[in-house]
């Protein structure tokens, strides 16, 4: 019986269906069912020689090894981005998130990974009266958009933020002096004076606003099992996170 060329190609390509049906289906009972964000903000999360990595990052590693879960894909995106996604999505998670009252019931929660101290920097040849305690909220802050630190801000009725995408961006528009104040992670501020040496000598700590514990934030819909697992390697693994605290330099008094 003669057989068409259009019915020859139709089997061919269902054959070819068929045959890769299997593999995906494996794939997908191994991969991960989250999906992670976060932002670029050293020593959390950075590239060094074109790869990611960071205290968060390796973090987030060791916890996939912990519970034998392949090491899935991380996007890095703006926070406010990455905020706004983990909010709206089933099974994505955002690493590392200040935990604070006002975001305890947007998200679920592991960790913490680390502490972090969040701080007002000026450039120490500011005019002093503008440090004044009636004087200080009435600057200009540069900060992260969406960012712990402008959560904080807002919640004190300060209402001069110049939100930035990154906190290199933020940083950039302070160290030109085209904002008054920067607001930033001492960690953050510690990786600032690594990479620029001369700026330790140019910028001082005006006010420490607060210490938070960084967490794992999870989509509220994320399943609470997963959200255990987390939490249970998080608390297994403690130790391992304290030697790369010490790894990264990182100031957790």
């Amino acid at each position: 019986m003669a057989v068409s060329f259009k019915s020859t190609l139709t089997r061919s390509i269902v054959g070819i269906l068929i045959l890769f049906v299997p593999i995906k289906i494996t794939f997908a009972e191994v991969r991960s069912p989250l999906t992670f964000f976060s932002e670029i903000y050293p020593p959390g999360t950075f590239y060094q020689d074109g790869q990611l990595t960071g205290v968060s990052v390796e973090a987030l590693r060791l916890i996939w090894q912990s519970l034998g879960e392949p090491a899935a894909e991380i996007n890095i995106v703006p926070w406010a981005r990455g905020y706004s996604i983990v909010q709206q999505q089933k099974n994505t998670a955002l690493f590392t998130m200040s935990r604070i009252p006002s975001r305890e019931h947007l998200f679920k929660w592991a960790g913490p990974i680390f502490f972090d101290k969040y701080v007002i920097v000026a450039h120490k040849n500011i005019a002093e009266e503008k440090l004044t305690p009636d004087n200080l909220f009435n600057n200009y802050f540069a900060l992260i958009r969406d960012d712990v630190t402008s959560l904080l801000l807002k919640e004190e009725g300060v209402k001069n933020l110049v939100e930035s995408k990154d906190m290199a961006h933020a940083e950039r528009l302070f160290s030109a002096r085209r904002i008054d104040l920067l607001v930033i992670s001492v960690n953050g501020l510690a990786q600032i004076y690594q990479a620029s040496p001369a700026k330790k000598d140019k910028y001082k700590i005006v006010k420490e606003l607060a210490v938070i514990g960084d967490y794992i934030a999870f989509n509220k819909q994320t399943d609470d099992k997963i959200v255990h697992q987390y939490q249970q390697a998080i608390d297994q693994l403690q130790p391992m996170f304290k030697a790369l605290h010490a790894k990264y330099q990182l100031d957790q008094k």
